[in-house]
This record gives C-alpha cells, sequence and structure tokens, in this order.
C-alpha cells in the first residue's frame, strides 16, 4: 500500500485461498497473451541464498508446478531461467546474534534487515554492501521441456535445468 505505483505490477497469490490462485494464475496467462513479461518466484517465499546458505537444491524441487501450467496455456512464451545469489553478505550470516536463531529463513530474514541496516552506517557501511550475483540458463519455450506440453513435465523438465544450472554455479550444492 506504500509503494501504490509498484503494487500495480504485482500479482499476488494467497498461500490458502485456492479462488486466490485460479485469478491469479488467470492474470498471468492474460499478461503472457499480451506479450507482457512475467517475473515468477516458483516457491512463493523466500528462498535460500545459494552463494552461502544450504538447501537451494531442495528448495528448486519444492517450486510450485505453475510455470507448467503458464506455458501450456502459452507454449510460445520465451522461459529465461535466472539463478539468483550473493543476496546475503557473509558476515551478517555468522553474526554471532544471528546465529541464535535456528530456523533458516527467519535466521535469513534477519541476515538480510541486519546487513542493510550496517550497510547505512557512515564509516562502514560500505563493507556491508554486496554485489549480487544473477547466472542465466538457456533460454527455452514449452516444447523444449515437454514435446506434449504436459504441465507437469513442463515444471518438472524446468527443476531440472534448474538443478543444473545450480550445480554449475554452486557444485556443493547439490
Amino acid at each position: 500500500e506504500h509503494l501504490p505505483h509498484f503494487k500495480e505490477h504485482l500479482i499476488f497469490v494467497d498461500e490458502q485461498g485456492i479462488p486466490n490462485r485460479a485469478a491469479a494464475i488467470r492474470q498471468v496467462v492474460e499478461h503472457l497473451r499480451a506479450g507482457k513479461v512475467v517475473v515468477i518466484f516458483p516457491k512463493g517465499l523466500l528462498e535460500p541464498d545459494p552463494a552461502l546458505i544450504p538447501g537451494a537444491s531442495q528448495s528448486i524441487l519444492d517450486w510450485s508446478d505453475s510455470v507448467g501450467i503458464f506455458l501450456n496455456e502459452i507454449p510460445q512464451t520465451v522461459l529465461q531461467p535466472m539463478l539468483i545469489s550473493q543476496m546475503v553478505h557473509p558476515q551478517a550470516w555468522n553474526h554471532w546474534a544471528i546465529k541464535l536463531f535456528n530456523e533458516q529463513r527467519r535466521r535469513q530474514q534477519l541476515a538480510m534487515a541486519l546487513q542493510f541496516v550496517m550497510s547505512l552506517r557512515k564509516k562502514t557501511g560500505a563493507n556491508w554492501k554486496i554485489q549480487p550475483r544473477i547466472d542465466f540458463g538457456e533460454a527455452l519455450i514449452a516444447y523444449d521441456l515437454s514435446p506434449t506440453l504436459n504441465p507437469r513435465e513442463i515444471s518438472r523438465n524446468l527443476k531440472e535445468q534448474m538443478l543444473s544450472l545450480l550445480t554449475k554455479v554452486y557444485p556443493k550444492q547439490t
């Protein structure tokens, strides 16, 4: 609500609401039919930073099958897989106060908050700023992932493509 111009470009999905999910799927399909770009976070939650935090491969395996549904509907859509990493500063992740939290997701949230606050400091803030990394997989269309356009097969093969990219960039994650 505090970012109205940004909010108008987002499609919100209620984790519990099936009607909302169906509406979100329709909105995404409409955007793709109109030739618009759609950025999808198939997990729907904060995922482990593969550069630093274990569990990235399992997180990919836990992705929703929504991409398969979208590509089944609009098979000419070009899919550009991206692996985003180096979002969490190692110093924040390993900070003694952050280590007090056992749940990995909560610890990552707090580490990101800590690094943001520390980056605002005048004298030492620059030491806390990081440059995120984006690695691109091979651009694909639905037929590359499933000749029959089976949504589950599309999703499964996309996950395999992403796991391959993850292994290439961060071999210790698999």
